[in-house]
């Protein structure tokens, strides 16, 4: 049985949350600078495919294979793993939406979700949905916000930062990983398009 992260783990595992979102978007404009678009999503599938197939024998074979499996959450067993669901949102909207609203999603995604895990487990007293709180959403819009505004305009990264805010704070049972890089990015791209 695996047990809940405390809050020391919880810590570790959205600095390296952090981490991978400062080195992935970085390989990821070095890949689309170097040899285009179409390696970066490439190169997104094969990790997916990679992920998925973690995620088959760890449910489906019941083999023990965890990366950092002291950072697992107690959601993760028998289903599939947040980098799956980070992994398939980072393709949708790749797919679909415009390249800075892509950029944006994913550094809210990174940034915010780590903000509003860590403020809202340690200060949040006034609880929204399930265990989302109040001051955990504040710091997930905060930061988002301030992300998504160096590298989309204002209004647009405010926009998409209040659905990174919403969809993340509205899950409990989907994985907040794909929800969030979908709705911001769809956010930010209808408001790309029409301002």
């Amino acid at each position: 049985m695996v047990k809940d992260l405390t809050y020391g783990e919880e810590v570790l595992r959205k600095i390296l949350h952090m981490f991978t979102g400062i080195v992935s978007i970085g390989i990821g404009l070095w890949i689309e600078q170097a040899y285009g678009m179409a390696a970066v999503k490439g190169i997104l599938l094969v990790a997916l495919l990679f992920s998925l197939a973690i995620d088959y024998a760890r449910n489906e074979l019941g083999l023990n294979i965890y990366i950092l499996p002291f950072l697992q959450r107690k959601r993760e067993v028998g289903h599939l793993h947040a980098i799956t669901h980070a992994l398939m949102g980072a393709l949708i909207a790749l797919q679909f939406f415009n390249r800075e609203v892509v950029i944006a999603a994913l550094a809210m995604f990174f940034f915010g979700d780590a903000a509003a895990a860590l403020i809202g487990k340690r200060f949040g007293t006034v609880k929204l949905v399930g265990k989302k709180s109040l001051q955990g959403s504040a710091a997930m819009f905060v930061v988002s916000a301030l992300v998504g505004w160096l590298i989309v305009p204002m209004p647009i990264a405010f926009a998409m930062a209040a659905a990174a805010t919403f969809s993340e704070a509205l899950v409990n049972i989907i994985d907040d990983s794909l929800v969030i890089i979908v709705f911001a990015g769809f956010v930010g791209d209808v408001l790309l398009s029409v301002l």
